[in-house]
């Protein structure tokens, strides 16, 4: 019986492995392969008034849709908020928590003083070119450069 209990308990911990892998690999995704996107349509979930995807290399579904100004302070102010509480609990004086500490200030600095500049780029950079361009390429909801276009 022992026996038995083993294996499940390390096919649990083989489980929990592979999705951090999995989700690790999700994140290093740039949904691109060969400068070609490797995303599909999609219509599970997601939310109206946005676009739905699927990337074929890492199955991660994506919602794409433009955010406004206020939603970006609040993401933002909710994620710091987040990484503040990590930071209070966390002892100093343990080394890995000395660690994870360093790790979320180099996080949370970027959130504060980078992720706005590189959404507001990639808005830019997605828009197609001039006003009608932008109105044409909202039609088939592409973008720029053959991407998918930020509602």
């Amino acid at each position: 019986m022992s026996n038995i209990k083993k294996e499940v308990d390390q096919v649990s911990k083989q489980e929990r492995d592979l999705t951090k892998l999995r989700e690790s690999l999700k994140s290093a995704c740039t949904h691109t392969k060969k400068g070609e996107l490797t995303l599909v349509k999609s219509n599970r979930g997601g939310q109206e008034g946005s676009a739905n995807y699927i990337c074929k290399q890492c199955q991660k579904d994506i919602v794409i849709s433009r955010l406004s100004e206020a939603q970006i302070d609040e993401s933002i102010d909710i994620i710091d908020r987040m990484i503040d509480t990590i930071k209070i609990s966390a002892d100093p004086n343990r080394d890995d928590d000395e660690k994870m500490i360093k790790q979320m200030a180099k996080i949370q600095y970027r959130l504060r003083n980078e992720v706005r500049a590189f959404y507001n780029a990639s808005l830019k950079k997605n828009s197609g070119g001039n006003r009608n361009n932008r109105r044409n390429n909202n039609r088939d909801n592409t973008g720029g450069w053959n991407r998918p276009n930020v509602l």
